[in-house]
């Protein structure tokens, strides 16, 4: 196993070493280290991995999968500084080779990780829409576009992608509350009505769901509806907002609305 994949890789690399005027006895080495370092990824040894792939690309830095298996070992060992650094080095060399597709695709999902958590959200939008264009289906990714799309403002394209995670995943109940504000807010609330209620079906208890029933509450007092909106701010209230001029406001409607007629 371990002689094929050398030869494997040293026929490539001869190609690029040829290429790039590499000795045949420096080609030898970076393809032996190489290899070393993809075998104790592989292991989880990532203290013999990172060093022995480090020498294979300085011995030959047109081996572009060692970008790769190196960036896998410094997100194992959190160096995301370095890691980004190499997983974005690699899909920019490879991403326009077919058969490196798989391994592309998996490399900007370990640097969209990377990016989100150090909320370097520009960074990660277009790493998130190729990984969509593969996986139109996938909710999980559409989330986390929809939330580089907010701190981009372009809630348009945010609110685009929260109503296909509804669509695809509508057991989520975050999306309805994210998507509800934003219909909320733009005073559209026939489709915040339903996104909000849709939400306090799934998560009836907790700031959230008062956040939600609050909304509720102000939309059936636009449309003159003050059984319903009643009902809603007792709701809200049952979830123990913080004092506020909003719960003072809440507060002073109920008092000055009548209680519907018994049956």
């Amino acid at each position: 196993m371990r002689k094929g994949l050398l030869s494997l890789v040293l026929a490539l690399c001869g190609t690029l070493a040829w290429a790039q005027g590499v000795s045949d006895q420096a080609t030898a080495a970076a393809v032996e280290a190489f290899t070393t370092g993809q075998e104790a990824v592989q292991k989880g040894d990532f203290a013999t991995a990172i060093p022995a792939l480090e020498k294979a690309l300085s011995l030959n830095p047109e081996l572009h999968m060692a970008h790769y298996w190196l960036g896998l070992a410094l997100v194992a060992k959190q160096e995301p500084v370095k890691a980004a650094e190499h997983l974005q080095t690699f899909i920019q060399k490879m991403e326009a080779d077919p058969g490196q597709a798989a391994a592309v695709a998996h490399a900007r999902v370990n640097l969209v990780a990377l990016l989100l958590k150090d909320k370097k959200f520009a960074d990660a939008t277009p790493h998130l829409q190729k990984l969509i264009a593969g996986k139109p289906d996938d909710a999980r990714l559409r989330l986390d576009l929809a939330q580089c799309l907010i701190a981009a403002k372009d809630e348009a394209g945010a609110e685009e992608q929260l109503v296909k995670v509804m669509e695809l995943s509508p057991k989520a109940a975050m999306p309805f509350l994210l998507a509800g504000r934003m219909a909320y807010q733009r005073k559209d609330d026939v489709a915040a009505k339903q996104r909000l209620n849709a939400f306090v079906a799934l998560m009836s208890d907790g700031a959230q769901a008062g956040q939600a029933y609050f909304m509720l509450g102000q939309i059936a007092r636009r449309a003159n509806d003050n059984e319903a909106a009643k009902g809603y701010f007792t709701k809200y209230l049952a979830t123990n907002p913080p004092a506020s001029p909003q719960v003072d406001g809440v507060k002073q409607f109920l008092a000055g609305t009548p209680a519907p007629p018994a049956p």
